[in-house]
């Protein structure tokens, strides 16, 4: 059954691309959020945009390990370093996730996030840029959803990128956590 399951590629911005590029030739749907960074510039008194992964170092894909195996993808696949595995398994990422993830401003449409400390040592010496985005909430969402909605709109706001990939994991990880306990079954 076809599922949203976590990869990781290896270093480097080429790697992700290459990584991107080898499993959509598979025919595997790839899904990995961008986020806009501004850092400060080493030339002068401002800052410079980046974009970024979200997560560095993961990428999402959507296949059915059944019908191509994730041990093949990690031979023949350039730039897949492995998949993400909870003890001896792969495991699918929870569809809420994914539909969470995707709905979020930033990942369909680049978000502006400048680092605090950035933010108050050039706020003054800045170029005027137009007003951020209003976040919009999804329509009707269940009491669930609107929680796993916070929760990742947290670690999406985090500036630090290695701790908002731990954060993601940890999350990510509490769901094979819960679904694993034979009383939650």
């Amino acid at each position: 059954m076809e599922a949203w399951y976590l990869v990781c590629y290896e270093p480097g911005k080429e790697k992700l691309y290459r990584a991107q590029l080898s499993l959509s030739l598979k025919n595997i749907t790839v899904f990995c959020p961008m986020l806009r960074t501004w850092r400060p510039r080493t030339d002068c008194n401002g800052v410079r945009p980046f974009i970024e992964p979200l997560f560095r170092g993961y990428l999402f894909a959507y296949l059915d390990p059944e019908v191509i195996h994730p041990s093949r993808i990690e031979e023949e696949c350039s730039g897949v370093s492995k998949f993400v595995r909870y003890g001896q398994e792969i495991k699918p990422l929870p569809a809420s996730v994914m539909e969470t993830l995707m709905a979020l401003p930033a990942c369909a449409d680049e978000r502006d996030v400048v680092p605090k400390a950035a933010k108050q040592e050039k706020a003054a010496q800045r170029p005027y840029r137009p007003p951020r985005k209003r976040k919009q909430r999804m329509s009707n969402p269940s009491p669930l959803q609107s929680v796993l909605y916070d929760k990742i709109s947290r670690i999406v706001s985090t500036d630090n990128e290695m701790q908002r990939t731990a954060m993601f994991l940890a999350l990510t990880k509490s769901f094979h956590d819960h679904t694993d306990h034979p009383g939650n079954r």
